[in-house]
This record gives C-alpha cells, sequence and structure tokens, in this order.
C-alpha cells in the first residue's frame, strides 16, 4: 500500500456477478469497510453466452477480427482466449485470428479449457 492505494489478485471467481467486501484497519486501528460488485466474464470461448462452444462463436470472433461487427464488453472478454498457457487461456487484450482459431480447435475438440 502506498499513499492511500492498494491493489489485490481475484482468483475464484464465479460467473457473473460476485460480492467483494474489503476491510481496512488503520494505525490507530479504525476500520472502513467497503462492498462492491464485481462482474466476472470468462474467457471460455463462449461468445454467444448459450452454454456451449460452437461454430457460431468461432465465426463471430472472426467478424469481430476483421471489423464486420463490434463486440460488447462481455463478448470480448469470451472470445479474448489466445493465447493458450499450458492449456488454459492468458487473454492479451485483443481479440484476433488467433482467437477465433483456437476457438475453432475447441469447437472442434483439439483442445479444451
Amino acid at each position: 500500500m502506498s499513499a492511500g492505494s492498494w491493489s489485490c489478485t481475484l482468483s475464484g471467481l464465479a460467473e457473473g456477478a460476485n460480492g467483494i467486501t474489503v476491510v481496512a484497519v488503520d494505525a490507530v486501528g479504525g476500520v472502513t469497510l467497503r462492498t462492491a460488485s464485481v462482474d466476472f466474464e470468462p474467457s471460455n470461448g463462449d461468445v454467444s453466452r448459450d452454454g456451449s462452444v460452437d461454430l457460431s462463436d468461432a465465426l463471430l470472433t472472426l467478424r469481430y477480427t476483421v471489423g464486420a461487427e463490434e463486440p460488447g464488453a462481455a463478448q470480448r472478454l469470451r472470445a479474448d482466449v489466445a493465447p493458450l498457457v499450458n492449456g488454459v487461456p492468458a487473454p492479451n487484450g485483443s481479440v484476433d485470428v488467433a482467437d477465433a482459431l483456437t476457438i475453432l480447435r475447441k469447437v472442434v475438440a483439439l483442445v479444451d479449457f
């Protein structure tokens, strides 16, 4: 912590809204409590959010890649699956051809994440 700011890495979030509570205790024992909701969208290739990853997700991601369609925030997060690191998506902040190909590889069962 420095000058009233701090950071924290969260893991184990469930898909959707997650309640987060932060408790801060100052040097004299004063307690401050803040609660917020964090919405988690997994990078899993299910761009359409229909519960399965299929060819339509790969094609939709390809449309985002070539600029034929603009993804919303949730779609961008779900489509950004490449590169894979040890078989797990490591999103790089952009939706590109590598994402579309990785989703297509998941559709044909060449990868599983």
